[in-house]
């Protein structure tokens, strides 16, 4: 393998690593905010 390839599937790598954390890392945020939006209007 060239050194570009190796390059071009590192990057893909991380790219996907990066989306998948964001992803999940936004159905946490969403998760909380609708268990204090449910919290609030449970009281």
């Amino acid at each position: 393998m060239d050194s570009n390839a190796r390059k071009n599937r590192v990057g893909n790598l991380m790219k996907e690593l990066v989306e998948s954390s964001l992803i999940n890392f936004g159905y946490a945020i969403n998760e909380n905010y609708l268990n204090k939006q449910l919290c609030q209007i449970s009281v």
